[in-house]
């Protein structure tokens, strides 16, 4: 007892230093790593006020929490405190649920029935085995589903009524103001993201040992069980949460710093049209990340006007934030209409990363002309959108020449970006250091093309426009 009683005596620093031993290095988000060391500081603060109260493992557990909507959710924040951990919050995750109040009954029913046959699968070493939902059943279940009808409907039932009672706190006042209060209590707050439960999950360890009618996430496979099943229900559960969260950040007055939203949504992001949206006060957000999950294209919204919309909202957060955002990232798999014909302009912005979409290579030129601080541009995986005829290596000219008349070095990194038909082109340097780059590219074993030394030369303004470009971009170039 003695000694015991002597180790919980140790300073704050020496019990820190032990505390960190148990980090394993890195972390990967999301890791399994990670949560298995979040779980020994969970519990290691069960064993003795000193570590409750060490101020390493408080700022570690409590650097950023989790808003998940639902009458629990309410009723913990209603009736309990949160000063004691208020001064180490950074983060509020603003974390849609799997509840829906949009999803049919036959989609339920087939969720249920992928996830039993998942767990089957990994219990049995099965998960390589492609075979129809119905062949499956009908081998290894002898034609009967491992739940019954009338139990599927029973979980139905209780499903919609869990996914209703969210879709009231989200669309009434109560949930609203219970986040305001509490983000009033936040004095060090610097961000907010808005997300989704991650619905895709391979192997089974997660799902329940028996099958039970309760949603979790799951692995889709085409053509059993689609993706788009899922991403429909939930996309207005992260309208819903978007526009309570929207409404708490007003109420409270919060100022953040960050703001990444990527979350499922719908096409339809009139954001500006918010019943307290003129109120938000994004006057000192720095980052902004625009990362939402939308339809493809899929009805009632068409490609089009899912990108217009993105787009327009994309511009509703600028506009409040124009002055001082330092970093935009504008990533996601769908058509964009962005940058969108108003320019903004972004005195303060050092970083745009952009991806996964089809670019307006003259609107891009012309909005990089109205970012003076800009030092750090990213393609990930991007093309150009055809809004006219124009030949291809016209149009990556204009991005091209937005980089080479910026009067900033720049750090330029191209990654997998379409610039001809089926030809894409990875790029990594810095604007400033075209010799080194280019005594690296010539120490290389395996070679290099042409285009990987004429782009940075040009780019960097060693170079005018010449024809192995000019070539390089045509599209029977391959």
């Amino acid at each position: 007892m003695g000694s015991s009683s002597k180790f919980y005596d140790l300073s704050e620093e020496l019990l820190t230093a032990i505390t960190k031993e148990l980090i394993p290095k890195p972390i990967p988000p999301e890791s399994e790593s990670r949560k298995a060391f979040f779980y020994a500081l969970k519990t290691l603060r069960l064993t003795n006020p000193r570590f409750t109260y060490l101020k390493f493992i408080q700022q570690t557990l409590f650097n950023a929490i989790d808003f998940t909507p639902g009458p629990l959710h309410v009723e913990r924040l209603t009736q309990s405190s949160i000063r004691r951990i208020a001064p180490f919050v950074k983060t509020v995750n603003f974390v849609a649920p799997l509840h829906s109040w949009a999803l049919p009954f036959d989609d339920f029913k087939e969720i249920i029935i992928t996830q039993a046959i998942q767990k089957h699968r990994y219990d049995h070493g099965l998960l390589n085995v492609e075979q129809s939902h119905r062949d499956f059943i009908q081998q290894h279940w002898s034609g009967k589903n491992a739940l019954s009808d009338t139990e599927i409907q029973r979980g139905y039932k209780k499903y919609c009524s869990e996914a209703l009672a969210v879709k009231e706190l989200l669309s009434g006042e109560t949930l609203p103001e219970a986040w305001a209060n509490t983000f009033r209590e936040l004095s060090n707050l610097r961000g907010v993201r808005f997300i989704s439960i991650d619905i895709e999950k391979t192997g089974g360890e997660h799902l329940p040992a028996q099958p039970a009618c309760i949603v979790h996430p799951h692995h889709h496979v085409n053509p059993h069980h689609y993706h788009h099943v899922c991403w429909r229900a939930v996309e207005p559960v992260g309208d819903a949460l978007f526009a309570a969260g929207i409404s708490c950040l007003s109420r409270a007055g919060s100022q953040i710093q960050s703001l990444e939203v990527a979350c499922a949504m719908t096409g339809s992001l009139n954001w500006e049209c918010l019943p307290n949206w003129k109120d938000l006060n994004l006057s000192q957000l720095k980052n902004f990340d625009m990362l939402p999950l939308y339809p493809q294209g899929r009805e009632p919204y068409t490609a089009e006007e899912v990108a217009q919309s993105a787009a327009s909202a994309a511009d509703a957060v600028l506009h409040k934030c124009n002055h001082t955002l330092e970093a935009l990232s504008h990533k996601r798999d769908y058509l964009m209409k962005w940058p969108s014909d108003e320019i903004i302009r972004l005195p303060s912005l050092r970083s745009l990363s952009l991806g996964r979409g089809p670019l307006e290579p003259h609107n891009l030129r012309a909005w990089m002309a109205e970012m003076p601080s800009l030092e750090h541009i990213e393609l990930q995986r991007t093309s150009l959108s055809e809004v006219n005829s124009e030949p291809e290596c016209y149009r990556w000219r204009q991005v091209f020449d937005g980089i080479r008349e910026h009067k900033n070095d720049m750090y330029v990194c191209f990654l997998e970006v379409e610039v001809n038909c089926d030809s894409f082109l990875s790029l990594e340097y810095d604007t400033s250091d075209l010799e080194g780059y280019l005594e690296e590219l010539e120490a290389r074993d395996y070679g290099w093309e042409i285009i990987e030394k004429d782009l940075p030369s040009y780019l960097s303004g060693e170079i005018e426009w010449n024809d192995d470009l000019e070539e390089y971009l045509q599209e029977d170039y391959w």
